[in-house]
Order: structure tokens, then C-alpha cells, then sequence
């Protein structure tokens, strides 16, 4: 049974991230559902405040994008640049000690830095969304905070695919020896 969440949640994670990059409104929704099939795995992978936690935080990053105006929800100017610079920093953020925080704030780095790469490109002066603007800052904080929570969402459930993983080949090398 635990094959079939893993699939579940490989396949809602890979959803998720292909929303964020489309600036698509509900990715928040695929990446909380990533989460929930490793609650119910053997183990218990992801906890129940975990799960309650993040559901909350994917509601609130859902709220906002139904709440901005239609064309900053559908807009994807500078996406790659801070959803890539938000996925770098969540997976760096995995090696530190507190490894949902240092996601968290891995992710936020990323991504700020993602928009200040993408502040400097051509295109963005013509978009006039240069760093240190106020029309940079609104554009980074409403299309950052839901990015944030998708990525960092999706990385707890890339970390709990990968506890599962390493615990069956332990369990199956323990048994081979």
C-alpha cells in the first residue's frame, strides 16, 4: 500500500509544480494533497500537525490567489526565475537541522533572490518591475507568498517519499545480510 500513496504523491507533487510554473491559481491544492497519502503510510512520515499546519498555509496561500486581480493571478513574468530560485533554496534548506524551517527559509531566499535575478534582465525593466520598486515588492510578495507554500509543501513530501525509501531499502538490506 505504500507503493500506491508514493505514486499518489509523486504524481501530486509533480502537478503542483507544473501549476506554480503556469502561475496556475490552485497550485497550493495538488501540493497539500502530496502530503496527505504519507499520513496514513505505516511510520507516519508526516505528522497530524504537520499535515493540519501546512493545510492551513496552502488555504491562506489558495485565499490570496483568489483574491488578486485576474491579471496578476494569470501573469507568469519572472516565474521560472523565482520558482527555480525558491526550489534551490527548499532543497538546500533540507540539509540543516531544522529541516522544515530551513525549507521555509530556504524557499523565501530563493525566491527573493529569483527576483532580483530576474529584476535585472531586459525584459523586466520593460515590464518595469526593477529591484528596489514598490511595483517590484507588490508583484514579489503576491505571486512569492503562494509559490513559498506550494514549494515548500512539496518539498515535505519529497522528504517524506524519501524517509519511506530509505526505510524499505534498510529494512530489505537488514534482511538480505
Amino acid at each position: 500500500m505504500s507503493i500506491f500513496f508514493t505514486i499518489l504523491t509523486i504524481c501530486a507533487v509533480a502537478a503542483s509544480l507544473a501549476g506554480v510554473f503556469l502561475s496556475w491559481r490552485w497550485s497550493a491544492i495538488p501540493a497539500w494533497l502530496a502530503i496527505v497519502p504519507m499520513y496514513f503510510i505505516d511510520g507516519r512520515p508526516v505528522t497530524g500537525s504537520t499535515l493540519l499546519f501546512w493545510g492551513v498555509a496552502c488555504a491562506i496561500a489558495l485565499g490570496i490567489n483568489v483574491l488578486l486581480p485576474q491579471p496578476v493571478v494569470r501573469s507568469r513574468v519572472g516565474m521560472p526565475y523565482m520558482v527555480v530560485g525558491a526550489l534551490a533554496g527548499a532543497f538546500a534548506g533540507m540539509l540543516m537541522p531544522l529541516q522544515q524551517a530551513g525549507m521555509i527559509l530556504g524557499a523565501v531566499a530563493g525566491l527573493l533572490l529569483g527576483a532580483i535575478a530576474y529584476s535585472r534582465t531586459p525584459a523586466s525593466s520593460a515590464k518595469g518591475l526593477l529591484f528596489p520598486t514598490r511595483r517590484w515588492f507588490n508583484y514579489t510578495c503576491a505571486k512569492g507568498f503562494p509559490v513559498v507554500v506550494t514549494i515548500a509543501t512539496a518539498a515535505i513530501a519529497i522528504m517524506a517519499v524519501v524517509r519511506i525509501s530509505y526505510t524499505t531499502v534498510t529494512s530489505i538490506s537488514s534482511i538480505a545480510v
